[in-house]
């Protein structure tokens, strides 16, 4: 019996929309959503999800994946300097206790497919509150825009930072 998961697929080319597919998570099927290679699984926090790209994209010379960059980047801030990903990308969840990817967190299709506003919120090192920005934005990209802009200041205090609906 496959049981079928949901993935985010973000295609390297921004005139193509991100789009929700269901595939049965067997290797193969997950190259095929990356438009084949060899796998590179990305791990991201909050919400805990699986980042997938083709691990030998660069060498392909595959277009950079802006949005996929900046989901990474701003879902593991330790990779915010890091070279932008290159060629598509899929998002899963985090795999079960077998090793088995699941569906990409229901929050965050919420988040970028359902959201009106959204705001960025700011942790500092010292693991405190959550702090809003002030300002709403009105698309996914804006605000994940503004929350790579805060990691990429000088406030060397800044943890981790998030982008959450209004």
């Amino acid at each position: 019996m496959t049981t079928l998961i949901k993935c985010l697929v973000i295609p390297a080319d921004d005139a193509q929309e991100l789009r929700i597919e269901e595939v049965d998570p067997t290797l193969e099927n997950l190259q095929r959503a990356i438009g084949g290679g060899y796998l590179q699984v990305l791990h991201l926090e909050q919400p805990s999800m699986s980042l997938y790209v083709d691990e030998e994209g660069a060498m392909k010379n595959l277009p950079v994946n802006v949005r996929a960059s900046a989901f990474w980047r701003t879902h593991n801030p330790v990779f915010y300097g890091a070279k932008p990903l290159v060629g598509d990308a899929i998002i899963t969840g985090p795999p079960d206790r077998r090793g088995i990817e699941t569906s990409v967190p229901e929050e965050f299709i919420a988040l970028i497919f359902n959201t009106e506003e959204y705001a960025v919120e700011i942790q500092f090192v010292d693991d405190g509150p959550w702090i809003r920005n002030a300002d709403p934005y009105r698309t996914w990209q804006h605000a994940y825009a503004v929350a790579l802009r805060i990691l990429k200041s000088d406030l060397a205090q800044v943890e981790r930072v998030r982008v959450v609906p209004v």
